[in-house]
């Protein structure tokens, strides 16, 4: 969010019911990365009625973060 662009790597986390986790990194090509982004774009809109880019500016100028962007 700080360069106010999409990263080129999903990282992905499994958490199993039974306790144990694997995490695995996932390159994306820039037809992935265009994907994503729309998909980003329209949740944003849908739940705040913000560009995606205007959001993650309002974040970066409070300095705060919501849950779900927390990591």
């Amino acid at each position: 969010m700080e360069r106010d662009r999409l990263c080129d790597t999903l990282e992905l986390n499994l958490c199993k019911g039974d306790g144990p986790e694997e995490c695995w990194s996932y390159p994306l090509n820039a037809a992935e990365q265009e994907v994503l982004l729309r998909k980003m774009e329209a949740f944003c809109q849908q739940q705040t009625g913000m560009s995606l880019h205007d959001f993650a500016r309002q974040l970066r100028e409070s300095g705060s973060q919501t849950p779900e962007m927390q990591m």
